[in-house]
């Protein structure tokens, strides 16, 4: 695979790398930046308030074209701000010590045009969900052959982003080149890509039976919690392929020299 690179973003410095490892790394990396995680995942639930709303205005009247309008535009929203925050959950992962929120504002305007078919499918795939959840809700049974499609579908989409949005914040790619990319890192490293969808499904299944009890620990851990051990599950796969810690300290080699 070639990649290009897209490193304009590094304005903090790397501290030494981490001795620790397994779980100890990842208390680490949660301890060392608990206020860069809290803030990235209140601008995430802020980013995501346009689909919830417009969801839940759309079933509250039964109107099937504001929920088709409401989940494309809320997911096309909402995935900047993800996305911004995966950017600096990376940053965080190979220690890099900078102004999280400049870096996040940063990522999310740079990134913001090439989310645009991510945040579609995000959309279309809450649309499907919302719409089978709505006929079950009413006691209406859908084909079997269709549930194990969605399910399907969901594992696919869940399996191409676990490598896409970290491609977006790193490398200068188009987008087919990137979801090829993805599709051949979840074809690769299978363990690692189905560990790391139970890891995003357990925790949001878990978080939608709880509703509305489990509302104000989505505000705290909604969403940077489950992202943090999804790519902590990853990283070291990704690394390896993308060689994101051999470019990154290449890029800033380069800043340093082109500032003497």
């Amino acid at each position: 695979m070639l990649f290009g690179d897209n490193f304009e973003d590094l304005t903090g410095t790397s501290s030494q790398k981490s001795k620790t490892a397994g779980l100890s790394r990842l208390w680490e990396i949660i301890m060392d930046n608990t206020t860069h995680f809290l803030g990235s995942n209140l601008l995430c639930v802020l980013g995501a308030l346009p689909l919830v709303i417009g969801v839940l205005y759309a079933l509250s009247i039964n109107n099937l074209i504001i929920l088709i309008f409401s989940t494309l535009l809320g997911g096309l929203l909402f995935c900047p701000f993800y996305a911004a925050m995966i950017n600096g959950m990376l940053k965080a992962m190979r220690n890099e010590t900078s102004n999280w929120f400049k870096n996040y504002c940063h990522a999310f305007k740079r990134d913001f045009k090439d989310n645009i078919i991510p945040g579609l499918s995000i959309g279309l795939e809450c649309l499907i969900v919302v719409y089978i959840l709505s006929y079950v809700q009413v006691g209406k049974s859908l084909p079997t052959l269709l549930i194990i499609s969605v399910i399907i579908s969901i594992i696919v989409l869940l399996s191409i982003f676990t490598y896409l949005l970290p491609q977006i914040c790193f490398f200068d790619l188009n987008i087919i080149h990137i979801i090829k990319n993805s599709i051949y890192m979840s074809m690769a490293h299978p363990l690692s890509t189905l560990s790391s969808i139970a890891v995003q499904v357990s925790y949001w299944s878990i978080m939608f039976l709880l509703i509305p009890y489990s509302i104000i620990f989505i505000i705290i851990f909604g969403f940077w919690f489950p992202a943090l051990l999804s790519m902590f599950v990853t990283y070291k796969q990704m690394n390896k392929e993308f060689h994101i810690e051999e470019k990154a300290e290449q890029a800033k080699n380069e800043k340093l020299n082109n500032k003497d």
